[in-house]
């Protein structure tokens, strides 16, 4: 005959949880401690100043970011042991742009180039690349494909060349709309209007007295 012998001894304290986890979503805590005899105390120390003396604990929610130390101390009549393990929690990541100015206009003469500088921000909280794009134009517009890698909070200038054609007629407008979205959240773009002008030229004829 066979015969099972389980040792007393003090508990072997462990746990596991969902990490990394966004900043304001909950840790989950599974208790996952082996004791015989049973845990009569339990003690969990979060990291942050909370605790809970719960077999399982509810889900805990950190105001900040990024490591936390968690541990998880059982206890029964034998003994006590404690377990320890970091949480992570991450800050979620923010895309956003903006394109400055939002509107601007200027004059050349027939056949010559208008250039624009727009300033292209990053105003997410994590690094990014934009792309760039313009509508529909009569003239030859130029617009680079693409800004970046920029860091959070940082800016680069874009130049926007108008073409203005060498038969445009005085007083001619043309306007480009320049759009920048974000490749980390499509979502997320901006646009500038840029509006050309084709100046008036004259012919002065010299004067012939007779």
């Amino acid at each position: 005959c066979s015969h099972t012998v389980v040792i007393e001894g003090p508990p072997i304290a462990g746990f596991v949880y969902n990490s990394p986890v966004l900043l304001g979503n909950p840790v989950v805590l599974t208790n996952t401690t082996w004791a015989y005899p049973a845990v009569t105390d339990w003690s969990w120390k979060f990291g942050d100043g909370d605790f809970s003396n719960d077999p399982t604990p509810p889900p805990h929610v950190y105001a900040n970011a990024p490591v936390y130390t968690v541990t998880l101390t059982a206890r029964n009549i034998k003994g006590s042991h404690t377990y320890t393990d970091t949480v992570i929690v991450q800050v979620p990541s923010v895309y956003g742009v903006t394109l400055i100015p939002p509107t601007a206009a200027q004059s050349g003469n027939p056949g010559s180039l208008v250039t624009y500088t727009l300033r292209l921000t990053n105003t997410g909280n994590t690094v990014d690349t934009f792309t760039l794009s313009k509508g529909n134009t009569a003239w030859t517009t130029d617009v680079p494909a693409s800004a970046g890698l920029l860091a959070a909070g940082t800016g680069t200038n874009v130049q926007v060349v108008v073409h203005i054609p060498p038969g445009a007629s005085g007083g001619a407008t043309d306007a480009a709309i320049v759009a920048v979205r974000s490749q980390g959240d499509a979502t997320k773009s901006a646009t500038s209007t840029l509006t050309t002008a084709a100046r008036w030229t004259y012919v002065y004829l010299p004067l012939v007295r007779k």
